[in-house]
């Protein structure tokens, strides 16, 4: 559960990039390019932390199904037995 917390503030902080994008102004209004990659890079980071995050819940669920598979296939048993 740890990690879908994470990746939800990964989602969060994206969409607080993004919505950012959208509203500032002031200082940046003098340099408009310099805003845009700006924003660019703040998207790019945001996306990578967000990935990672979906990285490590994919290697969760893949774990949690290794173990639960392994347990409902039972002991394995041998001819003799």
């Amino acid at each position: 559960m740890e990690t879908v917390e994470a990746l939800a503030a990964s989602f969060t902080g994206l969409a607080v990039v993004m919505r950012g994008a959208a509203e500032t102004s002031g200082s940046w209004d003098a340099d408009p390019l310099r805003r845009r990659a700006e924003i660019a890079l703040e998207t790019l980071a945001a996306v990578a932390r967000a990935e990672a995050k979906m990285a490590a819940l994919k290697v969760q669920a893949a774990v949690e199904y290794a173990d639960s598979s392994q347990a409902m296939a039972g002991p394995a048993t041998s001819p003799e037995d």
